[in-house]
């Protein structure tokens, strides 16, 4: 990784949505925070889509079981508001279910002209240099980023955003609990809109070792661990 030596070699400036009519297509937006992440140090590589066309994930939803039982976790409805630390760690193992590259995206997640987490490229610039400190959690109880993973093809698939709609929004979302949805931008959940601004374990883990509580999990065990809990506009 060329962390230090790339700092001061933005190109560009990029520029996340500010309202809802600024949200690009995902392909467009996932092509921009792969620019991103790439002017940030990190080797982008394998962080690009291949074929986008093809769609790899079922209707049926016949590859998300076996890979919650691959992956030891016993209450998926734990999930709720860990979206970074569940999809770490549960990267590797829709991978190896589906034989296709899956990769971990942070950004911003819109819910109608609403931005339920709205980071910005600033904030993971500040992030990856200096973790998440104290003060990315006074507001709301946690940080305002959303994580979710980008199969090779654009598909998406989404293991936390019900979970945590169900713990912490309207009481209709309770019965959902524990359940993944998947598909395309802007179909995976109610009209919910994706925006990816960063890419790939390796930013995450950067993040992770500057920062004051952990944000990711290696063990099944780890999963369970609430040491902050991310609550957005829902």
């Amino acid at each position: 990784m060329n962390f230090f030596t790339n700092l001061f070699k933005r190109p560009a400036k990029f520029v996340a949505p500010q309202s809802v009519q600024d949200i690009p297509a995902y392909l467009d937006a996932y092509a921009q925070a792969v620019s991103f992440t790439e002017s940030l140090g990190f080797d982008a590589n394998t962080l690009k889509l291949g074929e986008t066309n093809a769609n790899v994930l079922d209707k049926n939803g016949d590859f998300v079981d076996p890979v919650f039982t691959a992956a030891q976790v016993k209450d998926r409805t734990e999930a709720a508001g860990q979206c970074l630390k569940w999809c770490y760690y549960l990267r590797p193992y829709f991978e190896r279910e589906l034989g296709r590259r899956v990769i971990l995206t942070t950004g911003q997640l819109w819910n109608k002209d609403t931005a339920v987490f709205g980071p910005q490229f600033e904030d993971f610039d500040r992030w990856v240099r200096h973790g998440l400190q104290a003060d990315d959690f006074a507001a709301g109880g946690g940080f305002k980023l959303h994580a979710w993973l980008t199969v090779e093809t654009g598909e998406i698939i989404e293991p936390t955003l019900l979970s945590s709609l169900a713990a912490f929004g309207h009481t209709s979302f309770r019965e959902y609990a524990g359940a993944t949805v998947w598909g395309r931008d802007p179909d995976v959940l109610n009209g919910h809109r994706y925006v990816p601004l960063a890419l790939g374990n390796e930013l995450v883990e950067q993040i992770a070792k500057r920062s004051v509580v952990p944000l990711l999990a290696n063990r099944p065990d780890e999963l369970a661990l609430q040491a902050y809990a991310v609550i957005g506009k829902q």
